[in-house]
């Protein structure tokens, strides 16, 4: 008896296992039908769908003589893919993936002679440019500020006019550099490339303030011709770099012009503007390029193409030979920028080389089989963003984002990107309006001060003036009305409405009874002076 007992015990294990085992295959078939159900519904890649229907497929409803003929299958595919990740590769001959030929068509259009492009001027100061040299130790922060707001004198402010002594080259190269009209600096559109745009963008800023300081202390020593230069060339430093093609450096150019125009304001209403002072300052804001159908066209193809370099730089790469795959190695951006500025990561372990190939398998069933195909994904992705660039586009409507149900594939992603950079594109409108604004109210107040120059007074309305300056200049661009203009007790007020186009008092900042702000702008008087 006993022995049959001991017999039958090992029995009731392999039941127990066999039954345990079951339920652990059951679970893992409905959780993979799960999978399946989610990778349909998030619309995964085909490889991934069809992957995941196979194995499904064969644990469920193939026939079990037949099953074993897939499993050998997958078993060789694995197999395979195994010996290939641990097969020798050389991989110094491949780079990043970028659509070089794209951006070999856009530097086609944009090319210029180098005799006529000041960026080969900017160059030689941009290598020698240290943010040091602008630092403020020796003055305060105020009289800082207030060199760039007013004009000042050397006798009144000797440290600073030394300062500004000492920088006598820089401010002789940018003078030169102002002279031409054109400026193309070479493009890249990528993440490597954006830092060296920022990297000219800041000497720029930097050299626009110290062209301002310089010009105020030339009109507050008397010099009042060498100041009105010093103003015009920022702003010819902005034209230029509305001549580029990415949105930063669209940005920045509205800033160095606001900069230059707010210097050129005041002197136009507190400062000694002769006729041909007027004239040469009318010649040159109305010279500045505002033509937002051009402009957003050149800006959205560089956008585009920086944004699919990011992607395919991240995904892809590319040997001498023009022949494209999956990347291997994930630092592959870090490794070139550190390269490229003189250090050098750590080299690949083998084992970091293992993984790189593993990566490429995963990359395989997830993207797209080449660059191009993720490319002609971004071209329709950002289609209806050229749309911005129609003069009967309407503004007026409120930017509504799809709501993009989550998906697993690579689409999705894609489509991710392009709508996250459309979210500011409204913004980078808004203040493209309002930069045409303030342009077109500084040539107004050189309609004003040609009236006051003749006859002794500000006129009492803008239709006093309807002769001196060209129909659109009295139209605000923000809301297609006019500008607001009022004599005061000790000059006059000139503001835009807003985008709302209510008169709210010409100023933005403030608050009114219902906790909102106004939309209105003042244009003059600077808050800290008034017109005389």
């Amino acid at each position: 008896m006993t022995k049959q007992n001991n017999t039958a015990k090992p029995g009731r294990i392999r039941h127990y296992v066999g039954w345990v085992l079951n339920i652990l295959r059951l679970l893992f078939i409905v959780l993979l039908a799960l999978f399946l159900i989610t990778c349909l519904y998030c619309q995964a890649p085909p490889k991934v769908l069809t992957l995941v229907a196979i194995i499904l497929a064969t644990l469920t409803i193939i026939p079990k003589r037949t099953r074993k003929w897939i499993w050998l299958t997958f078993a060789i595919i694995v197999l395979g893919l195994i010996i290939w990740v641990f097969l020798p590769e050389d991989n110094d001959d491949w780079r990043p993936y970028t659509f070089d030929e794209e951006l070999a068509a856009l530097e086609a259009k944009r090319a210029i002679p180098d005799e006529q492009n000041a960026a080969t001027i900017y160059k030689k100061i941009i290598e020698t440019y240290d943010v040091n040299d602008f630092k403020h130790d020796f003055i305060d922060d105020d009289l800082w500020e207030l060199s760039r707001k007013e004009p000042w004198s050397t006798q009144d402010y000797p440290e600073l006019a030394n300062w500004l002594n000492g920088r006598k080259e820089t401010i002789t190269i940018l003078m030169q550099a102002c002279e031409r009209d054109l400026c193309r600096f070479p493009l890249r559109p990528d993440m490597l490339g954006l830092e060296d745009t920022t990297d000219r963008l800041s000497p720029m800023r930097d050299w626009a303030k110290l062209l301002v300081r310089t010009g105020s202390n030339n009109i507050g020593d008397g010099d009042i011709d060498e100041g009105v230069r010093k103003y015009i060339c920022v702003l010819r430093i902005a034209e230029h770099a509305y001549q580029q093609s990415s949105i930063l450096e669209l940005v920045t150019a509205i800033s160095i012009e606001a900069l230059g125009r707010s210097q050129i304001t005041r002197f136009l209403v507190l400062g000694d503007a002769t006729e041909e002072r007027l004239r040469l300052l009318d010649k040159s804001l109305s010279k500045i390029h505002h033509d937002w159908v051009s402009d957003w066209s050149k800006i959205l193809k560089y956008e585009k193409l920086f944004a699919k370099n990011f992607l395919a730089m991240t995904f892809y790469e590319v040997n001498s030979k023009g022949k494209a795959r999956f990347a291997r190695d994930p630092m592959a951006l870090m490794r070139q920028e550190f390269k490229g500025r003189g250090y050098e990561l750590p080299p690949r372990t083998h084992w970091y080389k293992k993984f790189g190939k593993l990566r490429a398998i995963l990359a395989w069933l997830y993207m797209p089989h080449s660059p191009h195909e993720a490319g002609e994904i971004f071209d329709d992705s950002y289609e209806k963003y050229y749309a911005m660039a129609e003069p009967d586009f309407d503004w007026q409507k409120v930017l509504v984002k799809p709501k993009l149900r989550l998906k697993f594939n690579y689409r999705y992603m894609i489509e991710m990107i392009a709508q996250t950079a459309g979210g500011s594109y409204y913004s980078i409108y808004d203040l493209y309006l309002r930069n045409i604004s303030d342009n077109r109210a500084a040539q107004l107040i050189i309609a004003l001060r040609r009236y006051k120059n003749k006859h002794g007074n500000w006129p009492e309305t803008l239709q006093d003036i309807k002769s001196l300056a060209p129909p659109e200049l009295f139209v605000d661009p923000i809301n297609n009305d006019s500008f607001v203009y009022r004599l005061t007790d000790d000059g006059f007020t000139l503001y835009s409405k807003g985008k709302n186009n209510i008169d709210e008092n010409g100023d933005r900042r403030t608050k009114k009874p219902d906790g909102t702000y106004t939309d209105d702008f003042l244009i003059w008087p600077p808050k800290s002076r008034k017109a005389k």
